[in-house]
């Protein structure tokens, strides 16, 4: 006799409905209660996060951090920064205690106190004593060994920022840029640790084969002891296609004594360059420098060495279409 599949559910359905499927469910959660009753029970090891709080600051004292997770709360001509750093603490206890301690969301609270220049030091061992264990509880390890706590008084200053990486062009483009948004940075520190800074820079960051338009967010560096107006900058690149033009140049002549004159046949020369294209027209022939030297003329030759010592910086491969030229030299 075959059963259709919608006899076995019915027939499921009506277990499931059955006294002999409520004993058996009843069981199934005693022995669950008792397994778990059992493991809560067992000595483990956790990392357990410890956030401590700041209390009591003076409102004119600023903290130097910049905790996404903490809170300030003010207090009338004070306040409280609850989360300013974690205190990882790796307890041996049972597991049950463990949960205590990760649900109940265990702190820590120093009080501020003035330090040494800008800086108050807590070591985790006094941290540690603040920290309310279960008499079971075993601290086995805790980081970091040191809470180092940097404060000021409203000191900033701007600072600029310097990039720190590597951007290259695609194959026969020329790159634009790269500039960096915004420039400078709001810094708060003592006055001591800004006129330290003469710069903030960037993490290392590379874009290679640069064809148009990029934009790309930069961490900053924070240097120890201050804060950051922003975390990051924006990287902004572009490239322009490379065109070859041509500029003429007027030849100088240099090292020439006070009772002669050199003069060059021709006294111009072109000079060839790439360039990107939309900087094309801004390119003007005073913009370079094409020079005869007086002192490397040779009894031998009837010609004189040209030079380029000067070209735009947005200039590539400039090259002189003619090396040396044939020249004259008359006495005053």
């Amino acid at each position: 006799m075959k059963i259709s599949s919608s006899g076995i559910l019915r027939n499921f359905f009506l277990w499931l409905k059955s006294k002999e499927f409520l004993i058996f469910l009843f069981f199934l959660i005693v022995a669950g209660l008792f397994w778990l009753m059992l493991a809560l029970k067992d000595v483990v090891e956790y990392e357990v996060p410890i956030p401590v709080n700041i209390v009591h600051i003076p409102s004119n004292v600023t903290i130097n951090f910049e905790g996404s997770d903490s809170l300030n709360v003010a207090k009338g001509k004070e306040y409280d920064i609850l989360g300013y750093d974690t205190l990882h603490v790796t307890i041996r206890d049972n597991a049950y205690n463990i949960l205590g301690y990760l649900f109940n969301k265990s702190s820590v609270s120093i009080n501020y106190t003035k330090g040494e220049e800008d800086k108050m030091s807590v070591s985790a061992s006094d941290l540690l004593k603040k920290l309310k264990l279960d008499k079971s509880a075993e601290v086995v390890a805790s980081k970091p060994e040191r809470l180092d706590i940097y404060y000021s008084y409203g000191d900033y200053k701007y600072k600029p920022v310097a990039l720190y990486g590597n951007v290259t062009a695609a194959d026969k483009y020329f790159l634009v840029g790269p500039k960096v948004m915004p420039e400078s940075v709001r810094v708060t520190g003592s006055p001591a640790r800004l006129a330290r800074i003469d710069s903030i820079h960037t993490h290392y960051f590379r874009i290679t084969d640069v064809s148009e338009k990029l934009e790309r967010k930069v961490m900053l560096q924070k240097p120890q002891g201050v804060m950051l107006g922003v975390k990051e900058v924006s990287v902004v690149v572009s490239a322009d296609i490379l065109n070859e033009t041509t500029r003429e140049l007027q030849i100088e002549t240099i090292n020439v004594p006070e009772d002669k004159v050199l003069r060059t046949i021709p006294g111009r020369v072109s000079v060839r360059f790439n360039i990107a294209a939309q900087l094309e027209k801004s390119v003007k022939s005073e913009d370079f420098k094409v020079v005869a030297d007086y002192n490397e003329l040779r009894s031998d030759k009837e010609t004189i060495p040209l030079h380029l010592i000067q070209k735009p910086v947005n200039v590539r491969t400039a090259v002189l279409e003619t090396k040396e030229v044939e020249y004259k030299i008359e006495h005053r």
